[in-house]
């Protein structure tokens, strides 16, 4: 992975030639509740290449978004284009952003 970064609102930037970009966002009902993850992997030109979505349960805001990372690294890793493209990761949650550079 090469960073996580937080997007810029009301856009999409696109990465440089030889990135792909995984932009996650997680949805929860209520404070802690029914959650679900997605992800859409694009490419520099903004070709979708690959996308997911799923249902987690139940769950926080901050575990969620956790989640759709996990899952963003999972899907990358076992697709196509691992080892072959470097990724970025975005992400609207900067305290979880926050978490992963301070790593």
């Amino acid at each position: 992975m090469k960073k996580v970064q937080r997007p810029s609102p009301g856009f999409w930037r696109a990465p440089k030639a030889g990135c792909a970009k995984f932009n996650v966002d997680a949805a929860v009902k209520g404070g802690v509740g029914v959650a679900g993850i997605g992800g859409v992997l694009r490419d520099h030109t903004g070709n979708v290449l690959s996308s997911f979505s799923k249902s987690i349960g139940v769950s926080d805001p901050t575990s969620a978004e956790l989640q759709g990372i996990l899952e963003a690294c999972r899907h990358f890793a076992s697709s196509p284009w691992f080892g072959v493209k470097s990724l970025i990761i975005e992400s609207d949650s900067e305290l979880v952003i926050n978490w992963i550079k301070n790593c």
